[in-house]
């Protein structure tokens, strides 16, 4: 009888902790990528170089497409390192012939997928 009942005691201690360690990992999961989102070209234009910064910072960085290009109607996933805190963020994108077009104060940590277009010669992006 002694031993069931510490057998019952050391199985629920386990389950326990195994519970914890299972709901740390999901809070991970939340939180890693929060600003991972969909981008989608609908500029008309081939985009040759793609800046995504905090729309707090004082420079453009690097070019995340590299060498790739991103053709009109073409989307690619942007992934964040779980890390990053910053939620808002600007976007610059240059086409192939070196025409500059920015969008800024996009909140990452509430959209998914961000359509970047051009309506009357201006940037405008739509957000879901």
């Amino acid at each position: 009888m002694r031993e069931s009942k510490l057998t019952r005691l050391v199985l629920a201690v386990w389950l326990a902790a195994a519970g914890l360690i299972g709901l740390a990992g999901l809070a991970g999961l939340a939180q890693a990528g929060d600003q991972d989102f969909l981008l989608v070209n609908k500029t008309g234009r081939v985009i040759d170089a793609l800046y995504v910064v905090p729309n707090h910072a004082r420079t453009w960085e690097e070019d995340i497409l590299g060498r790739d290009v991103l053709l009109n109607g073409e989307s690619s996933t942007i992934r964040f390192s779980r890390d990053e805190r910053d939620c808002v963020w600007d976007i610059l994108v240059v086409d192939k012939h070196g025409e500059e077009m920015w969008w800024e104060d996009i909140n990452l940590c509430k959209y998914r997928r961000v359509i970047l277009t051009i309506e009357r010669g201006e940037p405008v992006a739509y957000y879901d």
